[in-house]
């Protein structure tokens, strides 16, 4: 989307400092290095804690709230809400349910209501049906990139350091054949899977079902 000229931002809800490997001062190094290769117009940390992300606490709903109202997004995308990592289902659930609240007027104070206009999931570590692939072929690379700049947890520091999976050689391959699967099931090279609960409005199905129909002669 950066590269199609859209404003893209990342919100991260905590500073991964119960992580296994790495520390929060070498993660935001490795935050500001990714963000500078995947061209975002913004990354904030709303420091909630980590390990401890809970959807129905009002304070950290708030502050997702307050994130939307601020920087007004037309797309909000989450992770999946099932997913072998407890606060990243949480924090689906929390992005749900702050997706809703960002636009009653009666929630929260000190910021005006916005609702942003569509919601969409993308897979953790589990896969599942999409609803829509994005083709990301061009960019795949990009994304490679981007992920190898959080070395701490790819990299052994130390001998003995635990093992986890995102440091198991296969996790990157893991990353390469799930995009290179999608991308195969919509006939391109590499396809990111998106994820949505409600039906999306079409004004027109040609450009979306056939976008590179065949021109009449």
């Amino acid at each position: 989307m950066a590269a199609m000229g859209y404003d893209v931002g990342v919100i991260d809800l905590t500073e991964g400092e119960a992580g296994t490997r790495g520390d929060p001062d070498e993660r935001s190094r490795e935050r500001e290095l990714a963000t500078e290769v995947l061209g975002l117009s913004v990354r904030e940390g709303l420091g909630l804690p980590d390990t401890r992300v809970v959807r129905s606490d009002r304070d950290q709903l708030e502050k997702v709230v307050d994130a939307l109202r601020r920087h007004r997004p037309r797309v909000v995308l989450a992770p999946h809400w099932e997913d072998r990592h407890p606060d990243h289902t949480e924090g689906s659930r929390l992005v749900t349910g702050a997706f809703f609240f960002a636009g009653a007027a009666a929630f929260g104070k000190g910021s005006e209501a916005f609702k942003p206009e569509a919601l969409g999931y993308y897979p953790g570590s589990l896969e599942f049906d999409p609803s829509f692939v994005v083709d990301i072929s061009e960019q795949f690379e990009t994304k490679m990139r981007a992920i190898a700049c959080y070395s701490s947890q790819f990299s052994p520091r130390s001998p003995g350091e635990p093992a986890t999976d995102i440091s198991d050689p296969r996790f990157l391959e893991k990353i390469r054949a799930r995009a290179r699967h999608y991308g195969l099931m919509v006939g391109v090279d590499y396809g990111e899977p998106i994820l949505m609960k409600r039906p999306v409005v079409v004004s027109d199905p040609i450009e979306i079902l056939a976008p590179r129909g065949v021109k009449e002669t």
